[in-house]
């Protein structure tokens, strides 16, 4: 999916797990998944290892929740 692109030409990203639109000062992560593992990093608008999932999320509360989604899958 293509990433949105601000009125101002630039690239705005979005929580996939809440929604919230992110600002240059916040402190973002990226979960990867790849090959059944969950990979958590510093949030970068670079991309990844080559297809792999890739989930901005945008802070504690929200990574909470993933990886709880992802541990209930694997059940």
């Amino acid at each position: 999916m293509a990433t949105p692109v601000s009125e101002r030409g630039e690239r705005t990203y979005t929580c996939d797990i809440c929604k919230v639109q992110k600002r240059e000062t916040n402190r973002w992560w990226l979960a990867v998944t790849h090959e059944g593992r969950l990979t958590i990093q510093p949030w970068s608008a670079a991309t990844p290892t080559k297809g792999a999932a890739v989930v901005d999320i945008c802070g504690c509360d929200c990574m909470a929740k993933l990886v709880s989604r992802w541990m209930s899958e694997r059940l």
